[in-house]
């Protein structure tokens, strides 16, 4: 499960997280005192998820935790590059949305897309030293 760009402006990433997790979650079926639920850094579970366990760093020491970090980074990179189809401004297909100088360059040049983030780019300088 995922959030857009404008969930997350609207509501924050912590919100769009717990929600996208929530969803995804829910598409097992499983009954929540059935199934184990292992999460990296500081994600959490619904509470009727009651055999979670967040772990630190824990896409570096538990396997399942790395292969859904491995798959989620696979899944945003193959969207990027389908997105890029619409948005040939940005490069997508290229550097993936990641900060890259030449993402940071096409935003300077052509603004922020409806995809773009804006909350996560108010950092952002979209002056001569971007260039």
């Amino acid at each position: 499960a995922t959030s857009s760009a404008a969930y997350i402006d609207a509501h924050g990433i912590v919100p769009a997280i717990k929600r996208a997790l929530a969803e995804a979650l829910s598409r097992f079926e499983v009954d929540p005192d059935d199934c184990r639920v292992l999460l990296d850094g500081s994600l959490h579970a619904p509470k009727e998820y009651i055999h979670q366990e967040t772990i630190i760093r824990g896409d570096d020491t538990e396997p399942v935790i790395s292969l859904a970090s491995v798959m989620a980074k696979v899944m945003r990179d193959r969207f990027m590059k389908r997105i890029s189809a619409k948005y040939p401004a940005y490069d997508f297909e290229v550097h993936k949305g990641y900060g890259t100088l030449a993402h940071r360059r096409a935003i300077a040049k052509h603004g922020l897309s409806d995809i773009h983030r804006a909350s996560f780019c108010t950092r952002l300088r979209l002056g001569s030293d971007m260039l």
